[in-house]
């Protein structure tokens, strides 16, 4: 069982999605508004950024009971999000920083303004460097503004709803592979310098691939390839055609991987991890720079 931290509204609203899943992930909740309970921390409510930052919280007996590999999810518009530092320190000091990996997920920031901006900078700033100096595992970045594209067609009702589905179902689907034996597979070993992720569903058939995040200078790429059965024992180029994708990545200068994993499901489909070492800049300062 893997611990899911959800930290603010939209972290606990994502992390309340992996709760699908059959009691595989044993979720824990930290906000101003949830009611007190073995798995759920109400956090006091403060005006400001400061004042999130200056509070005394500890989570030492909230967390009594986390002994397996976490991930945090937090979401940088909100104020509470300053508090991730403390969350994360309690976290590491009781696993140790390889157990401890972070999901963050980064606003629409040409909507985002003031106290929410200050938020997202404060949170993806920190959050970055402690992923460079490997204060935690891994940091995996997901833009709200990217997903939306990929998440297309989605009404209204439930409109948030449906990408935080689309993205725990990836997140879940990756960890059931990496949980699995595969069919056929090639060695993979990531860098220890490389630190900071975003995920990506590939779809096999158009080898057509969807990042989650806009990754500067990616390192590394670890494919999942979920081939049904029936493609498995008769198709006769599939093993090529992924040896010929391993090539493709590499002669971009990154260092592809991958993993074939046999699923029931009609239609055969793909899920990437990739890697970089990179501290990634500001959203907010791409966004000025294309603008």
């Amino acid at each position: 069982m893997e611990t899911i931290v959800g930290i603010g509204s939209a972290g606990c609203k994502i992390a309340d999605q992996f709760s699908n899943y059959n009691n595989i992930y044993d979720i824990y909740k930290i906000d101003k508004n949830l009611k007190i309970s073995d798995k759920g921390f109400r956090v006091q409510e403060q005006d400001t950024h400061e004042d999130y930052d200056r509070a005394t919280i500890n989570f030492d007996y909230f967390f009594r009971n986390v002994q397996t590999e976490v991930l945090v999810i937090v979401c940088g518009g909100g104020m509470i999000s300053t508090i991730t530092p403390k969350v994360l320190g309690c976290l590491v000091e009781k696993l140790g920083s390889k157990k401890v990996n972070v999901l963050y997920i980064s606003p629409d920031l040409e909507e985002t303004y003031g106290d929410y901006r200050l938020g997202h900078n404060v949170c993806y700033n920190v959050l970055m460097e402690w992923a460079r100096s490997g204060r935690y595992n891994d940091l995996y970045l997901v833009d709200n503004v990217v997903l939306e594209k990929i998440a297309k067609d989605t009404p209204i009702y439930n409109y948030y709803s449906k990408m935080n589905e689309l993205l725990v179902s990836t997140i879940h689907m990756i960890n059931v592979f990496k949980h699995s034996e595969p069919v056929v597979a090639s060695s993979f070993r990531k860098s220890l310098a490389s630190k900071i992720a975003t995920f990506s569903i590939y779809d096999v058939e158009k080898n057509e691939e969807m990042p989650f995040f806009s990754l500067d200078i990616i390192l590394e790429k670890h494919y999942y390839y979920g081939i049904n059965k029936e493609t498995l024992e008769t198709n006769g180029t599939l093993m090529q055609d992924i040896k010929n994708k391993m090539k493709e990545v590499n002669k971009n200068g990154q260092r592809g991987s991958y993993g074939v994993f046999e699923t029931s499901y009609e239609n055969n489909y793909g899920y990437i991890i990739s890697y970089t070492q990179k501290v990634q800049s500001d959203l907010f300062k791409k966004i000025l720079e294309e603008s």
